[in-house]
């Protein structure tokens, strides 16, 4: 919660986030504090609070420490289904070079390719939100995806799609808006 609440301060460049007229600026001090209270969640935090401060400090272009942390994550979970896709989806945004982004994303694309494997749904959202983009044969287990009975499956593969340029895709991503299952309409808004 205070990760989030740094965030907003931070994102919001020199005005609160979503202020109104007359709100106070956000001050050198406020932000040195802000991103002290992402830093500290960063070192102290467990497991997805981790990974989202991990997160905000990157977007923000504050990456000291963030790849050491994430490594020892690693060491620490990396057979854990789930966290360990929040990892490398950090270690893929942290990545100074591009090869070294592309290895993690791939094994996280891997995942998501994997019909048994019981993370495929946090492999995909963190391919949408990594802004990957699927090529050639690679687009069909997406497009198989947003046709499957799972909504929030759905709407990330329709995300990545999106990212991939396939025609039509952002048409039936807002489709999934008027969903009857409330995850699908979720993911879609995200």
């Amino acid at each position: 919660m205070l990760a989030a609440a740094a965030f907003g301060l931070l994102a919001s460049g020199s005005d609160w986030a979503c202020a109104g007229e007359g709100a106070p600026a956000v001050t050198r001090e406020l932000r040195e504090r802000a991103v002290e209270t992402l830093r500290r969640t960063l070192r102290e935090e467990e497991r997805w609070v981790k990974v989202h401060a991990a997160e905000f400090l990157l977007g923000l272009d504050y990456p000291d420490d963030v790849e050491e942390v994430f490594e020892e994550e690693l060491a620490r979970s990396v057979d854990e289904p789930e966290y360990r896709i929040g990892i490398w989806r950090v270690l893929a945004r942290a990545a100074a070079r591009p090869e070294d982004r592309d290895s993690w994303t791939d094994k996280i694309r891997d995942v998501f390719l994997d019909p048994s494997s019981p993370d495929r749904l946090h492999a995909v959202e963190s391919l949408a939100k990594l802004g990957y983009a699927a090529a050639g044969e690679g687009i069909e287990p997406f497009e198989k995806a947003v046709g499957g009975s799972d909504g929030r499956m759905a709407a990330y593969a329709g995300w990545v799609l999106v990212n991939s340029g396939v025609e039509g895709a952002e048409g039936r991503l807002a489709e999934l808006l008027t969903s009857t299952e409330p995850g699908a309409r979720m993911a879609a808004s995200y």
